[in-house]
């Protein structure tokens, strides 16, 4: 049986223009001989659906699609955002810290603690020490501890109370999280806007023939123009929905080779 999902931006508060999307989309995919299942999976780790031969569809980080996951996964298309701080196809992160704290730029993070919300993510790990690596020219034990939060709602949530100093937040993520639940940014602020990188695309599994993807990414295409899609689209904050050579995504592993050059040759990695 085939497996959808889409486990970004799955918030509570858009999960039923998230559910509308995937039934829309799945209308389109039987129509083209397709046999998608009803419902989006949600009760399995999506890093085993990924592995599946029968993912049909799936949205992935950048990196896990150029690293981890790259023999799992094949690019379909990427979503263009339509929030501040997202750049066509590319999005952001915000790096943060409480309001109160003394701490004005990347430099004065130094012996400080972060939360990451997931080691392969590049918008809450990769990001953040391409920054340091950039900015710092000592990069020797930068940070004094990291703690894996989960997520990056945890991680905004660990800053706003103390627990760490800083984390990167994908730009998308914070406007979401903003808009619904405010209260999380009463104690926070931004310090710094990290540079661009593909948005996290939609994808299927590699096992998939050239065809049933160029199918795939053609639907999605249309679902551009379809009139039923423009309200749902911005409930989910995209503009629109394209395809961009998947080297693009290989500017991500560029940062990390740059922060762990920078990291391993100052003893960080020691």
């Amino acid at each position: 049986m085939n497996i959808a999902s889409l486990p970004w931006y799955d918030f509570p508060e858009i999960k039923p223009a998230t559910d509308s999307f995937w039934h829309f989309f799945a209308s389109r995919l039987k129509k083209a001989g397709f046999h998608p299942p009803d419902f989006l999976t949600r009760n399995i780790s999506y890093k085993h659906q990924w592995q599946s031969p029968f993912l049909l569809f799936s949205q992935a980080c950048g990196y896990d699609v150029v690293k981890p996951f790259i023999r799992d996964l094949r690019v379909v298309a990427t979503p263009c955002y339509n929030v501040p701080d997202c750049l066509d196809h590319n999005y952001s992160s915000f790096i943060i810290v409480r309001s109160d704290a003394k701490i004005e730029s990347i430099e004065d993070l130094y012996h400080k603690s972060c939360a990451i919300n997931c080691q392969h993510s590049h918008s809450g790990a990769n990001i953040l020490y391409f920054v340091v690596a950039n900015y710092v020219k000592n990069c020797t034990n930068f940070f004094s501890r990291a703690e894996y939060s989960g997520s990056h709602e945890n991680s905004i949530r660990m800053v706003s109370e103390n627990k760490v100093d800083t984390a990167a937040i994908d730009c998308l993520s914070y406007h979401i999280l903003k808009k619904f639940r405010p209260q999380l940014f009463k104690k926070i602020r931004i310090i710094h806007r990290t540079p661009h990188a593909p948005a996290p695309p939609y994808v299927t599994s590699a096992s998939r023939s050239e065809l049933e993807i160029t199918t795939i990414r053609e639907i999605l295409w249309e679902l551009n123009e379809a009139p039923q899609m423009q309200p749902i689209f911005r409930e989910l904050f995209i503009r629109e929905i394209k395809y961009i050579p998947f080297e693009e995504y290989f500017h991500i592993l560029d940062m990390e080779k740059i922060a762990l050059k920078k990291y391993i040759q100052t003893g960080e990695n020691n």
